[in-house]
């Protein structure tokens, strides 16, 4: 695992429209998680607060989860690796990897990326939410099982549509069918 990894971050880091991309999505995800966890931190001490408001503040844990849910699912970089492989993936093919540790490592590339991410901004929402102790548990968990979902989806559609023949790398990751299916979903 760890050669192919060390592929995919050499491909990930060399090549400025993939790094752009796919480090956007958990970076928003986790500024935006914070955000969110800090504005109804306070709100939940106000007191001149609107009764509406007061509802919505009881479900802060599930809209953490939720916007967590949606940003780290927009581009996960499962959905583009292949494609990133380009012409070079038909000699992946022909050396003598198994096929499951070659697909695992593009998994596992991707959670490499994200848990990082999702840690930091769980712990920060735990910190200013103050939820109970199941709670806490979905705000880290829930996010991770997503990803991993996520990485899954992007995989399967990549490798159904690849994009392997590009003149330049921004094609391969902007016209791409695998990231806008994984969106979908």
């Amino acid at each position: 695992y760890v050669a192919l990894l060390k592929k995919d971050s050499k491909i990930f880091f060399s090549t400025p429209t993939f790094f752009t991309n796919i480090a956007l999505s958990p970076l928003l995800g986790a500024i935006a998680v914070i955000v969110v966890a800090i504005k109804m931190s306070n709100a939940q001490t106000a007191t001149d607060i609107d009764e509406d408001l007061k509802i919505f503040i009881n479900y802060a844990p599930t809209i953490i989860i939720g916007i967590s849910a949606f940003i780290y699912g927009m581009t996960p970089a499962t959905s583009i690796a292949i494609n990133m492989e380009g012409k070079k993936f038909w000699l992946m093919k022909s050396l003598p990897i198994d096929e499951k540790k070659y697909l695992l490592s593009k998994i596992l590339f991707n959670m490499i990326l994200y848990i990082p991410f999702i840690l930091i901004s769980g712990i920060v929402a735990i910190i200013f939410l103050k939820p109970g102790i199941l709670d806490c548990i979905s705000i880290i968990i829930a996010p991770i099982v997503f990803s991993l979902c996520y990485s899954f989806v992007g995989l399967i559609f990549n490798l159904k549509h690849p994009n392997i023949d590009y003149t330049n790398p921004a094609q391969a990751v902007k016209q791409n069918n695998g990231v806008l299916f994984t969106l979908l979903i």
